[in-house]
């Protein structure tokens, strides 16, 4: 990461053109590792350290790869915002460059070199930005730590983060539609902390059936049977 551009002085010169619609790729970098590290994580005001910063670019890389988050290019030839292709995230020796000014080449978005003559600045689209800030940051606010339940499935995980963050308690289940609506519309905002799971891509669908199902399970068996799908008898 280049001294001058992370240094207090150099962040003075970040270029924002259009802040309701854009925001700048070193902005939003300050935003998630405010997140991850807390507020008074060094890099929210000069050039973080290695170590606290690699995690923040792949998770940023992750993102964009997947499309979680949109990012693009301010051409310096036309000055127009070019989409940046999934793939120009996908390079990882291109991930240093990519955070050294966060510029990338408007006509080669793979390659990893840092600087040259088609660079221009990169920017996050800000309705996708915000929606991974606040995605991110209530699962950091959940008492549920999802590292250490990465040997579930996903939709497992899913299960206990709404079971833990609705408090839902099967000796007073809450009504079958209301939990299936809250199933259905945390699905992919939860989803999108979870952009470093392997397990299924961030695509992974929720459906009413699966929704639900999981309400159902949630719900308990005195819930169950009081709707009349009791328990078998084994």
């Amino acid at each position: 990461m280049q001294d001058d551009f992370w240094s207090r002085n150099g962040r003075t010169q970040w270029y924002e053109p259009e802040p309701n619609s854009k925001i700048f790729l070193a902005t939003f970098f300050v935003e998630v590792g405010k997140i991850r590290h807390g507020p008074k994580w060094a890099g929210a005001v000069k050039k973080p350290s290695s170590k606290s910063a690699l995690p923040i670019k792949e998770e940023i890389a992750q993102a964009a790869a997947s499309g979680l988050i949109q990012t693009f290019v301010l051409n310096p030839k036309t000055y127009e915002f070019q989409p940046i292709a999934r793939s120009g995230w996908r390079n990882p020796k291109a991930l240093a460059a990519r955070f050294s000014r966060c510029r990338i080449d408007a006509n080669d978005p793979v390659s990893a070199a840092a600087e040259g003559g088609h660079h221009g600045p990169i920017y996050v689209e800000q309705e996708s930005a915000t929606a991974y800030l606040a995605a991110i940051k209530s699962a950091s606010n959940s008492p549920l730590n999802n590292n250490t339940l990465n040997h579930l499935s996903t939709y497992a995980r899913y299960m206990i983060f709404i079971a833990q963050k609705h408090k839902i308690d099967e000796r007073a289940p809450p009504p079958l539609q209301p939990l299936r609506t809250i199933i259905m519309n945390e699905w992919k905002s939860w989803r999108q902390t979870e952009c470093k799971t392997k397990i299924l891509p961030p695509e992974a669908v929720m459906t009413e059936a699966m929704a639900r199902h999981i309400a159902t399970i949630l719900r308990g068996e005195e819930a169950r049977a009081a709707k009349g799908g009791g328990v078998k008898s084994l």
